[in-house]
């Protein structure tokens, strides 16, 4: 949550916890966390699973729930959720992908292209992900190797759109925690 950049993600046709993991797995790919990191979520069963568990027992990673009917725990998760299923919509429409492919490919496209590299947040001072990271991680050598460029837009490439929810892993360099 530090600098906003989702960091790992995944798509399923079910809500298995196999879709925590590979979101976790590219998390752990992309930041590689030191054992003893979190993995903030809400008690839905993927991330009460067995799988979710043992994964996190394998990488050294705690599991962190939010309260019982406390929304607010999970609000950031659930927020930018809400960002990406507005902001695709608002420029691909409402009309379903023909394949889970071109939905898959649209989805990457927004978190990957657009969001963490170009997307601005006020609350980053007016600047992306990838751009507040290059400012403020504390050392060079520990910079996440998927940053390579800068710069804004206002929006990916036009095309179709469905209500497919990615799940997705935040982390910071001062906390050194996940959140889901």
């Amino acid at each position: 949550m530090w600098s906003r950049r989702i960091v790992g993600w995944s798509m399923r046709e079910d809500l298995q916890a196999q879709l925590v993991v590979d979101a976790l797995d590219m998390a752990r790919t992309r930041r590689r966390p030191g054992p003893g990191g979190v993995l903030h979520s809400d008690r839905g069963s993927q991330y009460t699973s067995l799988v979710v568990g043992q994964a996190l027992r394998a990488s050294g990673l705690l599991p962190s729930m939010g309260r019982r009917g406390s929304a607010l725990d999970n609000a950031p998760a659930e927020s930018v959720i809400s960002t990406i299923e507005a902001e695709l919509e608002r420029i691909h429409g409402t009309r379903p992908f023909a394949t889970r492919h071109q939905a898959r490919l649209a989805v990457f496209d927004y978190i990957e292209a657009f969001y963490n590299r170009l997307r601005i947040h006020s609350a980053l001072g007016n600047l992306s992900p990838e751009e507040f990271e290059a400012i403020n991680w504390p050392a060079a050598g520990q910079r996440p190797v998927e940053m390579t460029r800068r710069g804004r837009a206002f929006g990916p490439t036009p095309g179709a759109w469905t209500a497919l929810r990615p799940a997705h892993i935040t982390t910071g360099p001062t906390t050194g925690s996940m959140n889901g």
